[in-house]
């Protein structure tokens, strides 16, 4: 991986909460999660078909409101 990369990487992960509070309900035949916190991520709201998809939503959602570009997606924290 080149310098400017990595540099990249941890000017991202700097920026991710250390924990994230998520309000999950089931709704008919889907999941749907509210991110409540912290200040900066609230109201943010994604839904999936099953919980595992959810979590996977979520750290998505995340990634999205902090603008992390694709190509570093996968060096990224993921909330479990």
């Amino acid at each position: 991986m080149i310098k400017k990369s990595t540099e990249q990487i941890l000017k991202f992960r700097k920026k991710f909460p250390k924990r994230i509070e998520v309000l999950v309900k089931k709704e008919n035949d889907c999941y749907t999660a509210e991110v409540l916190g912290p200040k900066g991520f609230q109201g943010a709201f994604t839904q999936a078909n099953n919980f595992s998809e959810l979590i996977a939503m979520v750290n998505d959602c995340v990634q999205t409101i902090l603008e992390v570009p694709e190509k570093y997606t996968a060096e990224m924290p993921q909330f479990t």
